[in-house]
Formats: structure tokens, C-alpha cells, sequence
């Protein structure tokens, strides 16, 4: 036998947001580095550093309980101008800059509408 209950308010999901401006601030990339290739922080700064973006963050997706992306790192680059809307274009080259080094799993782009980030913040690196 079957009951329906019905729910007074259900949360299907995310809300969904609307606004009047809405930007695209960088890219979160899933990737492994190569076999074979060393690769430390200097080299992802260096291959990034003539481009629109900055490496913000990078978070190694075992920790995350991401069993799709289990072993790769999640590495976050932001536009270097706060004003920047970075284009589909933009990020391309950024991700052909990398993929002689890096093999991408997945990215998705990071967005804020009216200036309030629509995506899940990380621990920001420390630059020394």
C-alpha cells in the first residue's frame, strides 16, 4: 500500500538564481598529471602566468568524498581582473596552455550574479 504525503514546501535543488548581471569569474578544473611528467606549483603558475587567469586554490578530490574524480586535484583559476567577464575563448586557451601537462577530467565554469559567487568557495592558496 502505497502514501502520499504531501510536502508544504519541497527543495528540489539549488534556488534558482536570478539577477541583473550575471559573470563568469573563472573555472575549477578535475585533472591528473600525466605519467611521466613532474609537475610542482611553479610550472602551473608559469603556464598560466600570460593568460587571463590566476590559480587560485587547489584541492586534491580524494578529501572531497568525489568517488568520480578519486585521485585527481581540483584546481581553481580566477579572472586576475575583478571586472573581467572570462569567455569561453579565454578559458580555452588557458585549458590548451595546460594540457600539454595536465589531462582534464572535467571543468565547470564559476559564475557570480550581481557581484555574490555562485559556486562552493575553496581554501585559498598561500602565495609565499
Amino acid at each position: 500500500m502505497k502514501t502520499n504525503i504531501a510536502l508544504s514546501n519541497p527543495c528540489l535543488g539549488p534556488p534558482v538564481l536570478s539577477g541583473t548581471r550575471l559573470r563568469t569569474v573563472g573555472f575549477d578544473m578535475w585533472s591528473t598529471a600525466y605519467p611521466k611528467c613532474s609537475l610542482d606549483l611553479a610550472d602551473l603558475l608559469h603556464m598560466v602566468e600570460d593568460s587571463h587567469f590566476q590559480l587560485e586554490a587547489i584541492h586534491p578530490s580524494s578529501n572531497s568524498g568525489d568517488r568520480e574524480h578519486d585521485g585527481a586535484m581540483r584546481l581553481r583559476f580566477k579572472v586576475r581582473d575583478e571586472e573581467t567577464h572570462a569567455t569561453d575563448e579565454a578559458i580555452i586557451e588557458a585549458l590548451l596552455n595546460l594540457s600539454p601537462h595536465l589531462f582534464w577530467l572535467r571543468v565547470s565554469k564559476l559564475a557570480e550574479v550581481d557581484g555574490i559567487p555562485a559556486y562552493v568557495p575553496l581554501p585559498i592558496m598561500e602565495r609565499k
